[in-house]
């Protein structure tokens, strides 16, 4: 029987608990914190009580906290941070922690900051011919001409500093702009709030134009695993996370994402999405996540963990065969994809009949599992939560 070492993740959202889903079944003991008092993981029987809790500040304490953790195993931990604000700290802390840790090589600052600082991710994409929507890159000094000279309605404003625009998003993760008078409204609000934050293009066309591509590549930068999918709903409805997906090949979207990982000589495991533009029957980049995504569990389903190749390789084991991919197996967020396919009805982008047929082969949730029973337990403490956070927050705001 193989000792594997434990794995640390960083987040217990629903990404999160999916890390944990795949390395328990495989025999690896997975612990788990937050910055969240209420994350769906902690209720999983998937997820260990670390010592110093579910719920953690990242400050220079929770630094010496996980160095005490670390130091408590005979072999090192492998560290996943499953969110952004997770891998910003990593970043921040990776010498120290790669010490203590086996982690990937793009956690560290001069790798991470190219992909979680859009100018710098939108530079990569520039330097690497990789078409992406137009975008602005806002100095907080713009009017509404100069703005419209530069990009088409609609267009999306992507925060810089998203935990101060918490009043003006409403619960979502963008600004959707329709026409001039939305754009001066939101051109009014502080200065520098607006610098470095991100005005886009919003490409037309369904969530279903929305693919996927999950990688893993190894030291020398060889792809080891990979898994490609595609979105049918998000939640919040228009931009954010796949409230329902399916996996399914797309050879144009793995070529452009391959092609411009190894040209980066990219090591790690990572997240492409792009969608296509029928204007131009292109496939446009929208981002790069270096991180475990939702999708994990889809992978899980389609019998190609993308994560536990990434996992064996990190704990220095051998690396598992891949195998190629299930297509058409599909992965619920139930709960969220229940409210995203109402406000698609109440808008008349989806039908009844074409909402009840989205849900065949559906193959598991992002959230119930019936072997999980503490979880079930936990949920509903957790769907109070939810509510609370969205009833207001998300709904009629448009």
């Amino acid at each position: 029987m193989i000792n594997y070492p434990p794995a640390l993740i960083l987040d217990l959202s629903a990404t999160g608990l999916a890390v944990a889903r795949i390395l328990a079944r495989h025999g690896v003991i997975s612990y788990g914190t937050d910055i969240s008092n209420i994350s769906i993981g902690r209720f999983s029987k998937y997820v260990k009580k670390p010592p110093f809790g579910y719920r953690v500040n990242l400050d220079s304490q929770f630094l010496e906290q996980l160095i005490k953790f670390a130091k408590s195993f005979d072999t090192k931990p492998v560290l996943f941070p499953s969110s952004d604000v997770f891998i910003e700290f990593i970043s921040s802390h990776y010498e120290i922690l790669s010490e203590h840790y086996r982690l990937q090589e793009s956690l560290s600052p001069n790798i991470s900051k190219k992909f979680l600082n859009k100018k710098e991710f939108y530079k990569l994409c520039e330097k690497y011919h990789v078409i992406y929507p137009k975008t602005l890159i806002l100095k907080g000094k713009e009017t509404s001409e100069q703005v419209i000279a530069k990009v088409r309605f609609p267009v999306i404003l992507k925060p810089h500093l998203i935990h101060k625009w918490r009043r003006y998003l409403k619960g979502k993760k963008v600004v959707y702009i329709k026409n001039p008078s939305e754009l001066e409204t939101v051109l009014k609000v502080e200065k520098d709030l607006l610098v470095n934050s991100i005005m886009q293009e919003v490409i037309p066309g369904p969530e279903e134009n929305i693919f996927i591509f999950k990688g893993y590549f190894d030291k020398g930068g060889n792809l080891q695993a990979y898994f490609v999918g595609k979105k049918i709903r998000q939640f919040p409805p228009y931009f954010g996370s796949f409230s329902l997906a399916e996996s399914i090949e797309n050879e144009e979207v793995k070529k452009l994402s391959v092609e411009f990982l190894q040209k980066m000589k990219f090591k790690g495991l990572c997240g492409t999405e792009f969608k296509f533009d029928y204007r131009d029957n292109n496939y446009k980049m929208i981002e790069i996540n270096i991180r475990p995504q939702l999708w994990e569990d889809l992978t899980r389903l389609a019998a190609t963990e993308v994560l536990w190749v990434a996992y064996c390789d990190l704990a220095g084991l051998e690396v598992p065969r891949f195998n190629k991919q299930i297509n058409y197996v599909k992965l619920s967020y139930f709960i969220r994809d229940i409210y995203s396919a109402f406000i698609l009805i109440k808008d008349r982008k989806l039908s009844l009949k074409k909402w009840f047929k989205s849900y065949s082969n559906i193959k598991g949730d992002a959230i119930f599992e019936l072997r999980d029973w503490k979880l079930l337990i936990g949920f509903f403490i957790y769907l109070i939560f939810q509510f609370y956070f969205f009833k207001v927050k998300t709904f009629f705001t448009k």
